[in-house]
């Protein structure tokens, strides 16, 4: 388990276990063992990279992810970031802005549509972004011409058309 997040945790889960009479060694070795659920903090390695997943979906929980990356991995930090389709409206421009702030770069997607349009979530993630011309623009510069593969089912190209139709931009 990786983050002081989960230190933290595992402190408070230590000494409630004490005070419920479980033994140091017993606790240990129940440790020894815990793995980080599916979706959190999972690792790829791809060539020189390292490609952290994990589906945070409140601000803490990101700025807890971000700080465990750049504490122990890194380099520059890249974020593909998404949300919800249909709920938690109010966390979107939150969170992204967190992304914005943090990350060297932010790449916004969505996650599940549900009944809403691709441009309205893009456009409440953005809402009070007086420089959504310049991240669109950052990151097509950051594109430039070279190829992309996005290897995700719920991957979603209307972004980079709005790109293109909104602010003027050439493929």
């Amino acid at each position: 388990l990786l983050g002081k997040y989960n230190i933290y945790n595992m402190l408070v889960t230590y000494i409630l276990l004490t005070k419920l009479g479980i033994t140091y060694d017993k606790i240990k070795e129940v440790f020894k063992e815990l793995e980080s659920p599916n979706g959190r903090m999972d690792i790829i390695k791809y060539n020189s990279n390292t490609i952290i997943i994990d589906y945070a979906h409140t601000e803490d929980a990101m700025q807890n992810i971000f700080n465990t990356i750049k504490d122990i991995y890194y380099n520059k930090l890249y974020v593909v970031f998404g949300c919800t389709g249909s709920r938690d409206k109010e966390k979107r421009p939150i969170m992204t802005l967190l992304s914005l702030s943090t990350a060297d770069f932010t790449y916004i997607t969505s996650d599940d549509l549900h009944e809403e349009s691709f441009d309205e979530i893009v456009d409440d993630m953005l809402k009070g972004k007086d420089d959504e011309e310049t991240v669109v623009k950052r990151f097509m510069d950051w594109v430039g011409n070279y190829p992309m593969v996005a290897h995700n089912a719920k991957f979603d190209t209307s972004f980079l058309e709005m790109c293109f139709q909104k602010y003027g931009l050439g493929k």
